[in-house]
């Protein structure tokens, strides 16, 4: 005998959560035991914060360098300036240091030129045979006149630029007649450029000699330089590699007045 027949109607017991989990249903026709996975939204706009963070940091290093190289340029004029107002400041003050010494040279020469002995000796001599008087007292000047220190030598000279009496015996009768020195002295007190001598700088000077009012010679002297080469070779103010220099032009060339401290040399002149 059979047992009483199951009530299809009847709905079937509802699971418990812990049954569900383990056995979930079956979604849109899929297996059992299979899950409906669904993609997840990512946002779209990460792109484009990334370009946006690149071009500004590209623009702010684009002014920064601007920045840089405009301060850069601003402070290296500033410099330069001021570089140059102290270096104009110091040519000035050697500059008149120099024109002192060259103004203190010319009159010795000056003074030396007013000895009567020489006078005499020389306005004898253009117009005939000078007194023999004169030319030993001219002579003995001379001699007291180089003192081998700061004056080496000493001569007169006729107007045609003949030596007539000199303390080196060796230089009379020889011709200075070319010399720059020598024509600029018939009409003014002069000094010429240093030279090298010997181991230290000379430089000739010259000063007219005249009688009543007329040109009878120039008295010529080589003496030391120092007095106006001193303060080219005085470099205070202008660091270890700082150096004066004064240069002349002679003819094609470009001569340093005085030797160059880093051994530069004469040069051709363009």
């Amino acid at each position: 005998m059979s047992g009483p027949a199951e009530d299809p109607s009847r709905s079937e017991e509802p699971r418990s959560k812990e049954d569900s989990a383990q056995h979930p249903k079956q979604v849109n026709g899929a297996k059992p035991g299979s899950f409906h996975s669904h993609p997840i939204a990512r946002p779209k706009h990460g792109g484009l914060v990334l370009k946006l963070t690149v071009a500004f940091a590209a623009t702010f290093l684009a002014l920064e360098a601007v920045v840089l190289i405009s301060g850069h340029r601003h402070w290296r004029e500033i410099l330069q300036n001021q570089i140059q107002a102290h270096l104009t400041a110091v040519a000035a003050s050697r500059s008149q240091m120099v024109e002192a010494g060259i103004k203190l040279l010319r009159q010795q020469a000056t003074l030396h030129s007013q000895r009567g002995e020489f006078r005499h000796f020389l306005a004898d001599s253009v117009s005939g045979t000078p007194a023999e008087t004169d030319r030993a007292n001219s002579q003995k000047r001379l001699d007291r006149v180089v003192d081998g220190q700061s004056i080496f030598s000493a001569s007169l000279v006729d107007p045609d630029g003949k030596i007539l009496l000199s303390h080196n015996p060796d230089e009379v009768g020889k011709s200075v007649a070319a010399d720059p020195v020598f024509i600029h002295g018939l009409t003014d007190s002069y000094v010429g450029l240093p030279r090298a001598t010997n181991g230290h700088l000379e430089v000739t000077m010259a000063a007219p000699l005249r009688n009543k009012g007329a040109t009878v010679g120039v008295l010529m002297m080589n003496v030391d330089a120092a007095p106006f080469v001193a303060p080219l070779k005085n470099v205070s103010g202008l660091g270890k590699s700082g150096e004066i220099m004064v240069i002349v032009r002679e003819g094609s060339l470009i001569r340093y007045v005085i030797p160059h401290a880093f051994g530069r040399k004469s040069r051709p002149f363009q």
